[in-house]
C-alpha cells in the first residue's frame, strides 16, 4: 500500500518542500488533492519509509522540527 501511495502522490501531486532530518531521512511534502501528504525516505538507500496525510497539527511535528524558521526572520 505504500508504495501504490507514494506513486500516485508523485504522479498527480505538487512537490512543496523537501527537508533532510538527523542527515539520514529524507522528508518529502507534496500537496495533493487538497491535503498535504509527507513522504519520508531512507537518504542513504532511497527506501521508501513512510506515506502520511497530515491531517492534526501533531502530524506536522517532524517537518517543523526539521526546518530551522529563524532564517526566515
Amino acid at each position: 500500500m505504500r508504495s501504490e501511495g507514494f506513486q500516485l502522490v508523485s504522479q498527480q501531486g505538487v512537490v512543496v518542500d523537501e527537508v533532510t532530518i538527523y542527515g539520514m531521512l529524507r522528508l518529502r511534502m507534496y500537496s495533493f488533492c487538497n491535503f498535504y501528504v509527507q513522504v519520508l525516505f531512507n537518504k542513504n538507500d532511497h527506501k521508501l519509509l513512510e506515506v502520511k496525510a497530515l491531517e492534526s497539527d501533531d502530524d506536522w511535528q517532524a517537518y517543523l522540527e526539521a526546518k530551522d524558521l529563524k532564517t526566515f526572520y
